[in-house]
């Protein structure tokens, strides 16, 4: 860190800022735009289309647990798991399992009544 931390030291900032895009690497360049390309663009517009085609109850549910699969690639990279972490997970889990139980618990209850 450059130890700007006022805003009189602004410019010292920027000039850091820009001192440090003088340092990219094509290659890093490359990888910048494939990630703004790939991950973000490319990401959202095929949610949007599998949105579309699945409908938004499934969806909601896979948009749910996107929690559980960063938690899994973090530690894929090595990142140790924290017991928040851990809770976190396991509510989401339930609401996930609540929510798709319900629909389910609510057709079989009108088949037994009739």
């Amino acid at each position: 860190m450059s130890g700007c931390t006022s805003n009189a030291n602004n410019r010292c900032c920027q000039g850091d800022f820009l001192n440090g895009l003088s340092l990219l690497t094509f290659k890093d360049t490359i990888l910048i735009v494939y990630m703004g390309l790939c991950g973000t663009l490319l990401a959202y517009y095929f949610w949007m289309k599998g949105a579309f085609v699945l409908g938004p109850h499934k969806v909601t549910s896979i948009f749910n647990i996107m929690p559980i699969f960063t938690l899994v690639i973090s530690v894929l990279a090595g990142t140790q798991v924290q017991w928040i972490q851990v809770v976190g997970i396991a509510l989401v889990g339930a609401g996930v399992l609540i929510s798709n139980a319900y629909p389910y618990l609510k057709q079989r209850s009108k088949s037994v009544q009739t």
